[in-house]
């Protein structure tokens, strides 16, 4: 078995022998009858449903499965093969013509292939057979339910055994390790499912029905069922360990004590179908991905109407642009970090259609910032939706349905940092945001500043004209979060704004940006708009606003030019003191 195989099957037993794990999504439970019931996701290693399920039951024919699992076990050492002779003891043979058991016909002495053996046992619980293959591992049956109990414990499955057959009612298993040990069969054995599925089985000429009534043909027949296993005494009640596969996701129920056919197999077909209404198949998506208009390779699936992506993949179709991100893993606190620095990292493997998912448990941050983008877990690789998180990477996504393409573009990164202001020639500080080499300021904090003044404003959404409208000399409303200042350097990501502004009715020429949920104006089309003076001293590196009608002190020209601009900004903007325009 190779090494992914076996990391599976390790993640699958300790998910169902610890406690259980939170359903994938919200979904109703099922009503079940019987003692002790489990529904499990052995696909991805949830637990969907519990009743009872840690406490110890005589689990009748169900300890078959781990007779089988130990004859796996043994073939896998060498020590047996499916054409290995077993001879038929005279226990053997007496537990085969028990007239109160499931058996297939035994002669003592004779010989049956170990394939022969484990049909019959799985197929129509005979208990010779079972009995048989056990004595062939350890010379006896009770040495081997010796064995039996041992290798169970040291697997973490509380079970103790003895017999290989479930005839003793002796024997004890929860339901949560009967679940951990028909999982780590179907995981590590998937061999089983080539007996467990037939609805029959042809010994030595005889054919004898199946006694799992959820195969196709049966009373019970459930889609997608394939096995796996019966048992019944009037101690135990009526058992079944059921699995079924239906769009990539195999689930599991096990139901202990139910009273008759009806709650046994009435109990796994409610739990399976919560089950099946809860898993997540994903299809690989059929659209294809485009940047600033150029085509990229961009691997998404495709759930619910949106598009799944991993974070490395969307990294590499953004490399060598200012918006490409880093991507790291902090495995304490479970999170997804993102950092737009410019850094790009290797697309993933391919994707494949039809694979089981489940709700990631990961957070994600981006530049520091926790985002809720609704993630998938597939196979230990993290997805989440690209319309939840392109707004905090610097995108806007579009779609054209001629082609059926997701169209993203990239918005202009922004620089924030605190910029000093004196108002009137009392000090006061506003947060301005670069993009480029030019400043944008906060509508409602220009408004917060002005509003003792006489050029103060009111903002208003007028919603008749689908548009900001100003209201001069009209005392200013805090909405709350004004004259907020950013961390120096704290990169964020603009779009052109789509709202109008209106003064006086009538709209007006203000160069401005959606930053975050915020319009950031240019501050010198607010100045001409509303009668204030924008200057700048740079001696002082200090933006001057002047409300008065009196002659303002000699300040020095901002400039109107880009070359004149870029005089008077240092390099870095999360530093500068100087704004280059307003």
């Amino acid at each position: 078995m190779n090494f992914k195989r076996r990391l599976t099957v390790l993640v699958l037993v300790l998910a169902l022998v610890g406690t259980s794990a939170p359903a994938a999504f919200a979904a109703e439970d099922p009503v079940t009858y019987a003692a002790c019931d489990m529904l499990v996701n052995v696909t991805t290693g949830e637990s969907y449903y519990t009743k009872n399920v840690d406490v110890p039951r005589s689990p009748a024919s169900l300890t078959k499965l781990m007779t089988i699992y130990m004859v796996y076990e043994a073939m896998e050492r060498g020590a047996l093969t499916k054409n290995t002779q077993v001879r038929i003891s005279s226990h053997a043979y007496a537990v085969a013509t028990d007239s109160t058991a499931s058996n297939v016909p035994l002669v003592k002495g004779g010989y049956y292939t170990v394939d022969e053996l484990m049909d019959a046992a799985l197929i129509c619980s005979a208990c010779g057979a079972a009995c048989a293959l056990g004595e062939q591992i350890a010379g006896t049956e009770s040495a081997f339910a010796a064995k039996m109990t041992a290798r169970a414990r040291a697997l973490g499955w509380s079970m103790t055994f003895t017999d290989s057959t479930g005839l003793d009612d002796n024997n004890r298993a929860t339901a949560r390790s009967l679940a951990a040990l028909a999982a780590a069969l179907l995981t590590r054995y998937p061999d089983v499912l080539n007996y467990s599925s037939c609805g029959s089985c042809r010994f030595r000429g005889v054919t004898y029905k199946s006694t799992n009534l959820l195969l196709p043909g049966y009373a019970f027949a459930y889609s997608g069922a394939d096995g796996l296993k019966t048992g019944t005494t009037s101690k135990a009640g009526a058992c079944v360990a059921a699995t079924a596969v239906r769009g990539g996701n195999r689930l599991l129920a096990v139901v202990l004590g139910g009273n008759g056919d009806s709650v046994r197999f009435g109990d796994a077909v409610r739990m399976l179908d919560s089950g099946f209404a809860r898993a997540i198949t994903l299809d690989q998506s059929s659209q294809r991905f485009t940047v600033n208009g150029n085509a990229v390779s961009l691997r998404a699936y495709a759930y619910g109407g949106t598009n799944y992506v991993s974070p490395r993949d969307l990294s590499a179709a953004l490399a060598g642009m200012a918006n490409a991100f880093s991507v790291g893993w902090d495995g304490g606190t479970k999170t997804v970090a993102l950092t737009t620095d410019g850094t790009a990292c290797a697309a993933s493997a391919g994707l494949s259609s039809g694979v089981a998912a489940t709700k990631s448990a990961a957070l994600l941050t981006i530049n520091g910032e926790a985002v809720t983008a609704g993630g998938l877990a597939v196979n230990g690789t993290n997805y989440f939706s690209l319309r939840s998180i392109a707004p905090a990477l610097g995108l806007e996504v579009g779609y054209d349905s001629a082609t059926d393409t997701v169209l993203l573009t990239t918005l202009p990164p922004v620089t924030a940092t605190v910029q000093s202001v004196t108002l009137d020639g009392k000090p006061a500080a506003l947060e301005v945001c670069y993009i480029g080499d030019t400043g944008y300021y906060k509508l409602r904090d220009v408004a917060m500043l002005l509003s003792g003044t006489d050029k103060r404003f009111e903002v208003v959404w007028n919603r008749a004209a689908n548009s900001i409208e100003l209201l001069p000399n009209t005392a200013y409303t805090p909405v709350g979060g004004e004259m907020s200042t950013a961390a120096a350097g704290k990169l964020r990501f603009s779009k052109k704004t789509g709202s109008a502004v209106l003064l006086y009715g009538e709209p007006i020429g203000v160069e401005a940006y959606c930053i975050g949920e915020n319009n950031y104006f240019k501050l010198r089309d607010l100045g001409d708009a509303l009668g204030f003076r924008v200057e700048w001293d740079k001696t002082s590196g200090t933006v001057v606003l002047t409300t008065t009608d009196s002659p303002a002190n000699a300040l020095s020209d901002p400039g109107t030019t880009a070359g004149a601009e870029e005089t008077e900004k240092e390099t870095d903007a999360a530093q500068t003191a100087a704004p280059i325009s307003f």
